[in-house]
């Protein structure tokens, strides 16, 4: 049953929410070589933002003086940064070469180098995967909820908010207590019908040092966790965060916390008011004009 109405959630936020570009590529990025002890394949959540720029990554007319270790960077991102155009006919290959040095990256196309170059957002994704993978403080396959678990467990300061309520520092700790050991789990098949209804959950809203949101859509009844686009979903317990801000989280009060909506009361005066008025300012207004010309004839 409880695996019902999760499915429901996942079902009802992917009709609700837009899909972003990315997502359709899949989870299909990974890094590996340097110091990593394995290959680890980044989150859906954290592919997508890698994908997410306005524009391609400038590519660079000549070689840079990239310096220290590289590390290997498997993806369908780099066909995307350094698609076909006529003067080169063929994509760019999967594999790259990232340099954390400078956020230089060596890709191959058309048999040759190319040479691109990173913004600060995408190289602070990259190497946050790339610092804690070295220290083993991620599985091969991590999701977002094990990556910022791991991360503010190495000093990094990570944002929560659920709902309109931002957690302090204590909850902001009891809530990462919360967390350990959640995985992710795969999403079924699509679903076109939710059990629940669209005013059972809230979001909780994490906001990363580089700038980056991650919102997660949490049902409090259903013991459900599902990330805005609907590619990672988790089944958490029962009453999971009333340990962290208390019976606020449970599954009645949690609502509470949402925005209220404003609504727009009716006026107490008459519509009949408005044809008056109208036509109240309409014979001013003539009078005024009348006024006027008089005034013009006097002075002639």
């Amino acid at each position: 049953m409880r695996l019902l109405m999760a499915l429901g959630l996942l079902g009802l936020l992917l009709l609700a929410l837009p899909s972003p570009t990315a997502r359709a590529l899949g989870p299909d990025t990974s890094i590996s070589g340097g110091r990593l002890p394995y290959a680890i394949r980044i989150s859906p959540i954290d592919e997508s933002a890698l994908m997410r720029r306005v524009n391609s990554p400038p590519q660079l007319e000549k070689e840079p003086r990239a310096s220290g270790p590289s590390y290997r960077l498997d993806s369908s991102y780099w066909g995307t940064a350094l698609p076909k155009t006529k003067k080169e006919p063929d994509a760019a290959e999967r594999t790259a070469e990232y340099f954390p040095d400078g956020g230089y990256v060596r890709a191959r196309q058309g048999g040759k180098d190319a040479w691109v170059v990173l913004d600060l957002r995408q190289r602070a994704i990259i190497d946050r995967y790339i610092r804690l993978g070295e220290k083993g403080m991620l599985s091969p396959a991590p999701g977002a909820l094990e990556v910022m678990r791991a991360a503010v467990a190495d000093g990094e300061v990570i944002g929560i908010q659920v709902a309109t309520r931002a957690l302090t520092d204590d909850e902001t700790a009891r809530f990462w207590t919360a967390a350990e050991g959640q995985s992710p789990r795969q999403p079924a098949v699509p679903i076109t019908q939710s059990p629940i209804s669209g005013g059972s959950f809230v979001w909780l809203l994490f906001t990363l040092p580089e700038g980056l949101q991650v919102r997660f859509a949490y049902s409090a009844g259903s013991g459900v966790l599902i990330s805005e686009a609907g590619d990672e979903f988790y089944a958490v317990p029962a009453r999971w965060l009333v340990p962290v801000i208390g019976e606020d989280a449970a599954p009645v009060a949690i609502i509470d916390l949402k925005p209220k909506d404003i609504r727009s009361e009716s006026s107490p005066s008459s519509p009949l008011w408005w044809p008056v008025g109208l036509g109240l300012g309409a014979i001013l207004i003539s009078i005024a004009i009348w006024l006027q010309r008089r005034l013009a004839a006097t002075r002639t």
